[in-house]
């Protein structure tokens, strides 16, 4: 995956603008979504991220290269559309591999079949591979269609209101399995939608537009609390802000400037002091209800508990919960707005974080260049999702290694591990980050690391997965590789022995750790289980942990001179 950006981007059909000077950054992993009214600029915002449309002013960047003037096919983007624009009379097989048999991909057939079934399990539709189409039920043809574009791993996925032709039902879940499939492959994804409850459930930030231009971008909560202006207030929120005159409701202390008072219904307070109210109606809604209230000739909505003893007719007094009011200008502008923040330039990475970077480098590639070897072993065990989890995991965490780039060397090690939680399955994902969180929980883990703050890292992450693992052999295997190398280093550096001398014999210390796993696993009987696919009875587990310590010990070799 990568970053996109849109900078100072224009574009106009005839007189009209649809888009207006926009400045739009998502960051890689990044889950954007687009918000606004029909018009607004949403879908022409994609088809400029697409290519469809080419801007008049402005530039566009995919992956921190220009792609202003690129040709649609060579951005290496996926777009998915309101309509699922299935190939009738192919299988789901067929469609989702669609992408992967252009001409110019040169993808295997082993390599689709893998990648096919591997979407199709992510999206739960494995059962279906072999039906046509037209046999499906909408949401699982919406599912075939995201297939489709996750099935290509590309830069950018551009999705217009993918799940807006669905029944409620089938939204909510697709909203649910959409989500995690967006965290499970760290994509980065910009998804236009007019429904609010879309976008607070499934956005990392929410950009609000309005009439082509990009009025804010923030968190949902954010735009929630905290609007920057009346348009982005009424965007969020069911039912909508109430917007009252100067005065209302008894609020007396708002700045000078300001000309309209907004209050969530929930931030509405009956029976209390303040205005006098009558209750028009009354909505319940299972766990709260909702008053509909006339008060001095306007009318407001308050959020109130399920059991509430009010009645349609009721005379209540309306006020506002402390602090809760927000208030805006004249220009409709809420005053106390934040400014934009600012894009920051990343600094040079502290020395212990840029090893850790160079170390993570050096174990993807350990990892690849052992492929076919850790992934037999994968195959012969059975389990099948080692070889995908350690992939996956080094993918995500090669793609946030700019945003590691600055912090501190714990502070990385923290987002290494939650990347971790985050983006591996099975009982490997917690274990793993565990072992990191704790290591940046250690002494010193904070400053320099030297070889007994390293010894002391090692040892508090392996106690972490002694803590969180199982006894069964297979949450274990990582233990048999790592105990070895904890002991070790512990002893090394009790007798003063430099880091280079440490980092020299750290492979032979795993090489050491890998062969226990062997013995463990002969004398446990499953040697005639694993066969030779086994390639000596070595789990897959121990053999990429011990290539993947070899690779860093090297690593830190180098650094080290």
């Amino acid at each position: 995956m990568a970053e996109a950006a849109l900078h100072s981007v224009t574009k106009r059909f005839g007189d009209k603008v649809a888009i207006s000077g926009i400045d739009l950054r998502v960051a890689d992993g990044e889950f954007i979504v687009l918000l606004g009214p029909t018009g607004a600029g949403k879908t022409t915002t994609l088809r400029l991220f697409a290519g469809l449309e080419t801007p008049e002013e402005g530039r566009i960047e995919i992956g921190g290269e220009d792609v202003t003037a690129l040709d649609p096919a060579r951005r290496d983007v996926a777009f998915v559309f309101q309509q699922y624009s299935l190939y009738p009379h192919y299988t789901v097989f067929d469609n989702l591999a669609f992408p992967l048999r252009a001409p110019g991909r040169r993808t295997s057939a082993q390599a689709i079949e893998r990648r096919v079934r591997e979407i199709a399990a992510m999206l739960r539709i494995e059962s279906k591979l072999a039906n046509r189409a037209t046999t499906l039920s909408g949401g699982e043809m919406q599912r075939v269609s995201i297939g489709r574009a996750l099935v290509r791993s590309p830069n950018l996925f551009l999705m217009d209101e993918p799940l807006s032709s669905l029944d409620a039902k089938l939204r909510e879940d697709l909203r649910v399995e959409l989500k995690r499939i967006q965290r499970e492959l760290g994509a980065t994804i910009v998804y236009v939608t007019h429904d609010q409850l879309e976008a607070m459930t499934l956005a990392d930030r929410i950009g609000v537009l309005s009439e082509g231009a990009l009025v804010q971008i923030a968190s949902p909560r954010d735009v929630y609390e905290r609007p920057a202006n009346i348009h982005a207030a009424q965007r969020l929120g069911s039912p909508q802000i109430n917007l009252l005159p100067m005065g209302a409701l008894g609020v007396a202390d708002a700045p000078a400037a300001s000309e309209t008072i907004g209050v969530r219904p929930e931030d509405v307070v009956l029976n209390g002091n303040g205005a006098v109210a009558k209750v028009l109606t009354i909505e319940h809604l299972g766990v709260e209800s909702i008053a509909l209230l006339d008060c001095e000739g306007r009318h407001l909505h308050a959020l109130l508990g399920a059991r509430t003893a009010l009645r349609q007719g009721d005379v209540v007094k309306a006020s506002v919960r402390p602090g809760a009011a927000l208030f805006f200008d004249t220009r409709g502008d809420r005053i106390g707005s934040p400014a934009p923040t600012p894009i920051t330039v990343k600094t040079a990475a502290p020395s212990e974080t840029a090893l850790l970077l160079a170390c993570l480098d050096a174990a993807a590639a350990a990892v690849r260049d052992h492929e076919a070897e850790i992934e037999g072993l994968d195959r012969a065990i059975g389990d099948g999702d080692h070889f995908i989890n350690l992939t996956r995991g080094f993918a995500k965490l090669t793609s946030i290694k700019p945003d590691l780039a600055p912090l501190a060397p714990d502070a990385a090690l923290k987002a290494v591990a939650k990347s971790i939680l985050m983006t591996v399955g099975g009982a490997s994902g917690p274990l793993i980050a565990s072992f990191f969180l704790d290591m940046s929980k250690a002494e010193g883990a904070d400053g320099r690391w030297d070889a007994k703050t390293v010894a002391r890292m090692v040892a508090a992450g392996v106690a972490a997965i002694k803590k969180r693992g199982k006894a069964e052999l297979g949450d274990k295997t990582m233990l048999d590789v790592l105990i070895p190398v904890s002991q070790v280093l512990s002893e090394m550096a009790d007798m003063g022995r430099p880091g280079r001398d440490i980092a020299r014999e750290l492979p032979w210390i795993a090489e050491t750790g890998m062969l226990s796993t062997k013995d463990r696993l002969a004398t446990k009987g499953r040697a005639a289980f694993l066969g030779e696919r086994a390639l000596g009875h070595i789990d897959p587990g121990s053999k990429s942990s011990a290539v993947i310590i070899a690779a860093i010990c090297e690593t830190v070799q180098e650094r080290l001179g």
